[in-house]
């Protein structure tokens, strides 16, 4: 946990960087190994077209500097915080088989879950990779019937839980669970690698987030995915068939 807090706290730091290299590297001189004789004038290449960077292109960070400073504020209390839901879910066997969880379509239920914009979500990911990640996993969720699942229990307020399937795992499903109060998330916990840091969440957890306070509010449905499959032939029964044919005719 400690090593995803510190990598997630890196990555705010390093992208700045890696976005100045990657302009640099548009270039198709410096996108590619320049060979040894070109060593005495790659220096002067690099200052040349970084200068045309900096004059001509918008600069990569153009954001309040107060601002700044408070997010990471915000970032460093964060990371210093433990995750309670974690805790408790553990300790009071949440978690268990045993611990029974009722499935519900959250189309029409859990109506006090907070109702937040893109950006008021982007604020509890810090970031906008799990916000873009969001639909795709939500669109995978949804069953054939339209129905997003969620599951609740009486005896447990103000959380819901979700199992979403593994975008690299087949077989493989996360746990996850969000408490939320009156107008706001206030934690959250999933059993992927990623999913009880306090910087951010994981993207599991932001798919949940963005169903159920902004997708299912607004005027576009979000649909599932379609099962192409439907639309092919099964190439052993149809080879089947033909070969029944073919007997007939022999016949």
């Amino acid at each position: 946990m400690l090593a995803t807090l510190f990598n997630m706290r890196t990555w705010q730091v390093r992208w700045v960087v890696e976005s100045a290299n990657d302009r640099l590297k548009r270039w198709r001189y410096l996108d590619r190994t320049v060979p040894n004789t070109q060593i005495p004038y790659v220096g002067d290449y690099d200052r040349i077209i970084s200068a045309i960077c900096i004059k001509y292109t918008p600069p990569l960070s153009s954001g309040d500097t107060e601002e700044d400073i408070a997010f990471a504020a915000k970032m460093v209390y964060l990371s210093r915080q433990p995750n309670e839901l974690r805790n408790w879910i553990e300790t009071e066997g949440i978690d268990r088989r045993t611990f029974i969880w009722t499935k519900l379509d959250a189309s029409g239920v859990t109506p006090e879950f907070p109702q937040l914009s893109e950006e008021e979500i982007r604020e509890i990911t810090l970031g906008t990779y799990q916000v873009k990640m969001a639909r795709c996993y939500t669109n995978e969720y949804i069953n054939e019937d339209g129905n997003y699942e969620i599951h609740v229990n009486e005896d447990v307020e103000n959380v819901v839980s979700a199992r979403i399937q593994s975008r690299h795992v087949s077989a493989k499903k996360y746990y996850c669970w969000i408490k939320y109060g009156e107008g706001v998330a206030q934690a959250w916990y999933c059993k992927c690698k990623a999913g009880s840091r306090m910087v951010g969440c994981c993207a599991h957890i932001t798919s949940v987030v963005w169903y159920l306070s902004y997708a299912r509010h607004q005027d576009t449905p979000v649909h599932g995915v379609q099962d192409w499959a439907v639309h092919l032939e099964d190439a052993a029964r149809v080879i089947d068939e033909t070969d029944r044919e073919e007997s007939g005719t022999e016949e």
